[in-house]
């Protein structure tokens, strides 16, 4: 039976049916030296629409990134929304986020088992906040990610890392959804630790009932904000011998990792939310330097607010907010085009340099395998006692209670943060 075409857009209001897009009535953005089309379609048999981003260079017109989208569209269509071309020399990382995650979306599942899904293919890929996973899967391509000593390694690293339960729970999620979702495309024969016993129990993390994550000492934390501030982006890199990357590249990619964690430092923000700030969210007149953490951008969509409780940290962000530039950029954009969002990927491998360099320069252990997680760890225990608790919660957004409610009655107060700035002074 021949595919069916996708149809016009309907009027802008109305919801899409099956086989439609919005490519007509959505606009073409101007993004750094890139033109992008964010558009959605309608799959045949979905109940919902899937989001789509169709890039092409600046200089085309806007009639051919459209054109573009719809020939997009009209290949899912086709296909039924799997890419075609999906090859064994692919990344898994990618597939994992583009395939995987859309799998797990229209899974048929409790909206809290797919955030425990969701985040065990984080853990699978290395796309981890809090530790660094050298074993991860997503920085290895689909051919050389489906051996069974490259699985095993993975689950026993996250078992590692985050216990034995948490790798249990990403062993469901390689072998029902990814490993599934390769043999669909016929990138793979068979799930090479299927019915194998692994022990994930051997060297797991034991269990304390601690929630929080490790955190830094006053003495400690102190130190790894001084030094990151005093620290010049471009001392002692080098320009690359080869690859993508420029001298100019390199920098850029330091001094915004360097921002970013400063600002986690400050605020407890995940870095997932700290990259996708834009200027525009910045909150800074009599009630202090704050970040509206609107829905779009917060984890599990309940908007909240939260203080930069640094005053060294709040100087560097008001230094950035100074420099030129629009609303709707990223406070701290991607080093390669500052008015986008820096991609996930390639700022948590960033970031992995980072956190291993002030191991070594500060010689602190915890930062060998902690990652920006630790901040939130860290500011809830240096301000347990003059924060409330449930204002706390309020500011990291980080208790099921307190996101299901909206954070009207838990938002902290001017001299709550004022006493908190004051707090973190001292440590």
């Amino acid at each position: 039976m021949p595919a069916k075409s996708a149809k016009k857009a309907p009027a802008a209001k109305s919801r899409l049916a099956e086989g439609e897009h919005s490519i007509d009535r959505a606009n073409v953005r101007v993004v750094g030296d890139k033109k992008l089309l964010d558009w959605r379609i309608r799959l045949h048999g979905d109940a919902e629409p899937v989001a789509r981003r169709t890039q092409m260079p600046k200089g085309s017109s806007n009639a051919e990134v459209k054109a573009k989208a719809k020939s997009t569209a009209e290949e899912m269509l086709r296909s039924g929304g799997k890419k075609a071309d999906w090859k064994p020399s692919s990344s898994l990382g990618e597939f994992a986020r583009e395939v995987v995650t859309a799998d797990i979306d229209k899974a048929g599942v409790a909206a809290r088992t797919k955030d425990q899904y969701r985040g065990a293919l984080r853990l699978l890929i290395g796309d981890c906040e809090r530790h660094g996973h050298a074993r991860a899967l997503g920085r290895r391509t689909i051919a050389a990610a489906v051996k069974y000593d490259v699985l095993e390694d993975c689950l026993l690293e996250i078992a590692e890392l985050h216990g034995a339960e948490i790798a249990r729970q990403s062993r469901t999620v390689l072998s029902g959804y990814v490993m599934k979702a390769l043999k669909r495309r016929n990138l793979i024969q068979g799930n090479p630790i299927r019915g194998e016993r692994l022990d994930l129990k051997a060297n797991a993390r034991p269990h304390d009932g601690r929630t929080g994550g490790v955190a830094l000492s006053e003495a400690d934390y102190r130190r790894v904000v001084e030094h990151l501030l005093a620290i010049d982006p471009a001392e002692g890199v080098e320009k690359p011998k080869r690859g993508r990357w420029t001298l100019a590249d390199r920098i850029a990619q330091r001094r915004n990792a360097i921002d970013l964690t400063l600002l986690q430092a400050a605020t407890g923000l995940r870095v997932n939310e700290a990259r996708q700030v834009w200027r525009d969210l910045m909150l800074d007149d009599a009630d202090g330097l704050r970040v509206n953490v609107v829905k779009e951008i917060a984890k599990g969509g309940t908007p909240r607010v939260a203080y930069v409780l640094n005053e060294d940290i709040a100087v560097r962000v008001r230094e950035r907010l100074s420099q030129p530039g629009v609303g709707s950029d990223p406070l701290v954009g991607s080093p390669y085009a500052e008015s986008a969002v820096w991609d996930l990927s390639n700022l948590t491998s960033v970031n992995r340099s980072l956190y291993l360099e002030l191991a070594e320069d500060l010689k602190i252990a915890a930062f060998e395998k902690e990652r920006s997680h630790i901040w939130r760890a860290t500011l809830n225990t240096l301000l347990k006692g003059t924060v409330p608790d449930v204002m706390l919660e309020a500011q990291f957004g980080h208790t099921a209670d307190v996101n299901r409610s909206h954070y009207t009655d838990t938002a902290m107060p001017l001299s709550v943060a004022e006493a908190a700035i004051q707090r973190l002074a001292q440590a």
